[in-house]
């Protein structure tokens, strides 16, 4: 089983927390991040590839983990693959949760000023 899971009770259980991955590399996840400014706000970044290209997305939770909503598709993160140790990442700004950033295998950073409303901009 891939994808992200989730603890409500310390560790002690774990479940599923996929609602919305529609593609099986959206369960290749790369990175994960959680708003420190409203916990229920996460991000994942997941892909893989195939075909000798890249398949990745962002998808953001406003509900804890509950339900995901696709962001965007335009960063290239290889889920598990052998470049997983080059930084592909995703953060939330500790300061200011409409910030995300997420760095991909080869196409830059992407950055959202607007809590990963669709429409991530290259900086």
């Amino acid at each position: 089983m891939a994808g992200l899971f989730v603890s409500r009770d310390g560790g002690k259980s774990w479940t599923a927390a996929n609602n919305g991955m529609t593609e099986g590399f959206h369960h290749n996840v790369e990175s994960f991040a959680l708003s420190r400014s409203n916990p229920k706000v996460m991000f994942r970044a997941s892909g893989e590839a195939r075909g000798h290209q890249m398949v990745s997305a962002i998808h953001k939770s406003s509900d804890g983990g509950n339900t995901w909503k696709f962001v965007t598709g335009k960063p290239d993160f290889f889920g598990n693959g052998a470049t997983r140790f080059y930084g592909e990442k995703i953060g939330v700004d500790p300061f200011d949760g409409r910030f995300i950033a997420a760095a991909g295998n080869y196409r830059g950073i992407w950055i959202s000023s607007d809590e990963g409303k669709p429409g991530i901009i290259l900086r």
